[in-house]
């Protein structure tokens, strides 16, 4: 199968949609497919703007217009609209950027689309920009044979929002297969380490686990893996709050560096007023820190696939409230790795694969 994967976010960049699709592809490639990413970049991250990482074929288009927050490479339309006939299938990344609206206008390949859906906007411009943008992302919805949600957290929010596209909704979690934790080795730290990893967007609220680290012991710091719009905001909030030196900015970091500092926290946290799924939290349990957690349906969701603990707070919880809940969770002796249920890129792959073929409406090889 010649398939082709959209998305806004991709290698060396940080973050769920990351990880999500440069697992699958190279999965779907490790099975025998051609895979080709097209994806977008900002100037600043200077990687190549073609390369093959792990078989796939990855093109990146310079965002042009929309700034951070709602950057759009023109160019990246251009080309799939040339190159659509190289390929039987298109998957579209993300609801919460303007690249699915824009493809979801060629009609010359079957389309997935992957929405990785929260709902409305994370922040007063974004929500006030959905308002307007809701009726015109109808047409994705419309446009697509079959819509991919990660949960079933994201299913309901898809399907509440639009009713009318729920028979076309299939759901695929990720993968998690724990990392050995035997070849992981923790960095040296004085303290203890508070854990926050992703990207970094209003709505994952990291500025409210900086507010309670204020409350903490000076013995604890705080790591925080990712990049994003929110993140020269936030190293302002620190110096204001005079947390600056129990903080660390690791901004984009490799998988390697993303394990050890799962393995050297004692508390990862993930606040976030939305997800589609909290593999976060699964990968840092895997390692054997303790979890604070937003209570929303997709962090429930993973705790309980996996069978994990976690100290949850109310989704409109306070500074204060965070800081006793990671307390709470620093009291508890930290735990060594945890062997955790068993689903690899290669499960997601194949089921991947079956939902492809049914958009197609063929046996394409």
């Amino acid at each position: 199968m010649r398939i082709l994967i959209a998305s806004p976010q991709y290698q060396p960049e940080l973050g769920g949609l990351t990880t999500l699709w440069s697992s699958a592809a190279t999965a779907l490639a490790e099975r025998g497919h051609e895979v080709t990413v097209v994806t977008q970049q900002s100037r600043k991250l200077g990687a190549k703007k073609t390369e093959e990482l792990d078989k796939v074929h990855v093109h990146r288009f310079t965002e042009r217009l929309g700034g951070e927050q709602f950057g759009y490479a023109p160019s990246l339309k251009d080309w799939v609209r040339a190159h659509a006939q190289e390929f039987d299938i298109l998957d579209v990344a993300s609801y919460h950027a303007p690249l699915a609206l824009a493809l979801s206008s060629l009609n010359a390949l079957p389309m997935v689309f992957s929405p990785a859906y929260h709902g409305g906007g994370h922040t007063r411009v974004a929500r006030a920009a959905h308002v307007v943008y809701r009726p015109l992302a109808n047409r994705i919805f419309t446009h697509a044979r079959l819509i991919h949600c990660l949960s079933q957290s994201e299913a309901d929010h898809v399907t509440t929002d639009h009713p009318d596209v729920k028979a076309k909704v299939r759901i695929i979690p990720p993968a998690f297969a724990p990392t050995s934790q035997d070849t992981v080795t923790p960095f040296e730290v004085n303290g203890r380490v508070l854990l926050v990893a992703g990207r970094l967007d209003p709505y994952k609220r990291v500025d409210l686990v900086l507010d309670a680290l204020v409350a903490l012991p000076n013995d604890i710091r705080l790591v925080i893996c990712g990049e994003g719009n929110a993140k020269d905001a936030l190293e302002q909030r620190a110096r204001s709050l005079q947390v600056s030196d129990r903080v660390t900015f690791a901004g984009y970091v490799s998988d390697t560096d993303l394990r050890r500092w799962q393995r050297t926290a004692d508390v990862a946290i993930s606040v976030s007023n939305h997800e589609s799924f909290g593999l976060v939290l699964a990968e840092a349990a895997a390692a054997g820190a303790q979890l604070v957690a937003s209570d929303i349906p997709a962090h429930r969701e993973v705790t309980q696939l996996f069978n994990l603990e976690a100290s949850f707070i109310s989704p409109k919880a306070s500074a204060p409230d965070l800081s006793r809940a990671i307390e709470r969770a620093l009291s508890i002796p930290r735990r060594g790795p945890m062997e955790l249920l068993q689903r690899t890129w290669l499960h997601v792959a194949a089921d991947l694969e079956e939902m492809y073929r049914e958009a197609i409406g063929g046996s394409l090889p």
